[in-house]
């Protein structure tokens, strides 16, 4: 773990965020034919010994192959206890459409992808902007700390597509993932419910 000033941080994380939305659709534009991209959002809840705390997401997915993509993702987790949190993910999915009626016949003519989860992420966390980090009684501050620190995804996803005869919800999806977080600052479970839309 290291630490850097909040504001360098911060246009770290803008640039990083611009470059990949960027270079997605750069790809989507290029090879329309080749892959499916999907845009997505959802509502994160992270649970642990050290923090409990909401998220909302963004994130791309995009299919390398019929069965593998990757999805980049940002989340900004709800401020909890003067202290804030955020993290950009590189995943890749390995999607499996069979296992699910595989497991639950009752599925068998539903649209059901279950898919394994494996990447990598790197997270910022610091005091909340609205409080100190140390207060003294004559009025004088300490800087905020503001941390980053690398680490590891890993979990499983479900993915279902809306049945339905608008045409508007006709390229929706659902989905929920469960993921590990194992990071130098802390290590806990992700639980995600998302919605995607495919071009």
């Amino acid at each position: 773990m290291f630490h850097v000033k909040p504001k360098i941080m911060e246009l770290y994380f803008r640039k990083v965020l611009i470059t990949f939305i960027a270079s997605f659709f750069s790809i989507y534009l290029s090879s329309q034919k080749e892959g499916r991209l999907s845009l997505g959002t959802s509502l994160d809840y992270g649970t642990g010994r050290k923090f409990n705390n909401y998220a909302t997401a963004l994130y791309f997915n995009y299919n390398l192959m019929e069965r593998i993509r990757i999805s980049p993702s940002y989340n900004y987790f709800i401020n909890t206890d003067n202290a804030s949190l955020k993290t950009f993910s590189l995943n890749c999915h390995y999607l499996i459409p069979e296992l699910a009626s595989n497991l639950f016949p009752v599925l068998k003519n539903h649209d059901v992808s279950i898919y394994p989860i494996a990447g990598f992420l790197i997270s910022s966390s610091g005091s909340n902007k609205n409080s100190c980090f140390v207060c003294y009684a004559d009025g004088s501050t300490v800087d905020k700390k503001f941390s980053s620190s690398f680490g590891f995804n890993f979990g499983v996803g479900v993915e279902y597509k809306i049945p339905t005869l608008l045409p508007l919800l006709r390229d929706m999806n659902l989905n929920f993932e469960l993921k590990y977080q194992i990071s130098d600052s802390y290590s806990r479970p992700l639980a995600s419910f998302g919605l995607l839309y495919d071009f």
